[in-house]
């Protein structure tokens, strides 16, 4: 794994309200010894569980696989003072412009994936509503067995329709529908977690592709609802990105096709002006693959197009679609944009 250097202090841009990066059992201990940034939240990569630490900030488990190191942390920080809160299931922190949140739900056997989707965005939507963050930005969703069948309806379709459902209710514009990524676990809760913010974002839309809101019902019963990408706060957050040109996924079983063609989507989210250049820093990827030994060819694809110093963390997972081998999101920080 390329990693950003933690130590002794997360690095940092001045301009934006929030900072992300992954990093070694070693490192975070390392920062929580000595950094003197803030903690906004914790995301804990591993199969194994992990004990949730002694710290007030928000701190999530979630079950996968990093694909080179047995537990990869992600760490969001920000340079301004931290506030913590929890609510029932929901813990959050908060600095003056941004909000990020975690939560987890357990699925037991005699309630549905849909109806738990249902209520944890109620309550994720209600609580921003009442902080004044009312803007969600970007969320990420781990499913334990995304592609299996329950009652006769794949689990992702389940939780897209439990997704939209809340989103009806409470949000209305599916045009506004946060970055999104949705992947599958081995086992384990539902696993939520997100940013969000006072300030609007500007959701971005890949012109190579139909919306995701807008899909047909060859999908599901209900649209997956989010956008492609989404830009606040001096960030541009890139969804869950695969090999799919309008609605359909392309090149089945061909690995060295599906990295081109998810790295063309990218590109176009990274480059939405239009005038063809690509950022030269402060881009970094996570890549789920859905067969480890798949890592070589897309690093090497990666590089060649990112260059060889873009931080890149890679991890097993189940992808959504049973036909994907690989999918990929972004995160670019804009020194001094908003």
């Amino acid at each position: 794994m390329q990693k950003n250097t933690l130590c002794p202090e997360v690095a940092t841009r001045k301009g934006v309200p929030l900072h992300v990066t992954c990093c070694s059992p070693e490192e975070f201990a390392l920062f929580l010894s000595s950094s003197k940034t803030s903690l906004l939240g914790v995301a804990c990569y591993s199969k194994y569980t992990v004990t949730d630490p002694v710290f007030p900030a928000p701190f999530i488990h979630i079950p996968i696989a990093p694909v080179e190191d047995a537990i990869l942390f992600e760490l969001w920080t920000t340079d301004e003072s931290v506030r913590y809160e929890r609510h029932g299931p929901l813990r959050c922190s908060y600095n003056s412009t941004v909000l990020f949140g975690c939560l987890t739900v357990d699925c037991f056997p005699e309630e549905s994936l849909e109806f738990n989707t249902e209520q944890a965005y109620r309550l994720l939507f209600s609580h921003l509503d009442h902080s004044g963050y009312v803007n969600l930005l970007r969320i990420w969703h781990f499913i334990s067995h995304i592609t299996d069948d329950t009652n006769g309806l794949e689990r992702y379709r389940s939780f897209n329709a439990g997704r939209y459902r809340a989103f009806s209710a409470c949000r209305k514009d599916v045009k506004t529908a946060p970055a999104a990524s949705a992947l599958g676990s081995p086992e384990g809760p539902l696993a939520i977690y997100f940013i969000a913010s006072r300030l609007p974002g500007l959701p971005l839309e890949n012109k190579r592709q139909v919306s995701a809101y807008n899909y047909p019902k060859d999908y599901g019963p209900c649209s997956p609802i989010f956008s492609r990408a989404m830009q606040c706060n001096g960030h541009t957050f890139i969804s869950g990105t695969a090999s799919i040109v309008g609605h359909v996924s392309l090149y089945q079983g061909d690995l060295a096709e599906q990295t081109r063609e998810t790295i063309a989507n990218l590109c176009v989210l990274l480059n939405h002006s239009g005038d063809g250049a690509l950022p030269s820093s402060g881009i970094q990827f996570k890549v789920y693959l859905r067969y480890p030994e798949h890592l070589p060819s897309v690093r090497n694809a990666l590089a060649e197009k990112f260059g060889s110093q873009t931080p890149v963390a890679f991890f097993q997972a189940q992808i959504c679609r049973r036909e994907l081998l690989l999918e990929i999101e972004g995160t670019l920080e804009m020194t001094g944009k908003g």
